[in-house]
């Protein structure tokens, strides 16, 4: 059997074992875990920058490298380099989560 088949036989395996398990939650349990899908977009750029809003109106003294990577983020947003905004605009709010 050659490499690529059996990638795909094992790829196969893996999403029915994976779908056939979340089948068996039982009734009335709340997955805590839930997967967000993103995508490179202004838009995203923009929910980022509205929680990194409320995060900082939440935390009790300002953090200088959390307001840095926000201003970064923002400004690469506003140039069409989204993907590196994003990044850093991510690490803002999770600096800024982290200290709730």
């Amino acid at each position: 059997m050659n490499l690529a088949r059996r990638a795909v036989i094992v790829a196969s395996w893996l999403c029915i074992s994976l779908g056939g398990s979340a089948a068996q939650v039982p009734d009335g349990v709340v997955e805590q875990h839930v997967m967000r899908v993103t995508t490179d977009t202004r838009e995203y750029c923009n929910l980022l920058m509205a929680r990194i809003a409320a995060a900082e109106d939440a935390a009790l003294a300002p953090l200088p490298r959390a307001q840095m990577l926000a201003t970064e983020g923002r400004r690469m947003c506003a140039r069409g380099q989204v993907r590196p905004g994003i990044a850093r605009l991510r690490r803002a709010l999770m600096l800024l989560e982290a200290r709730r």
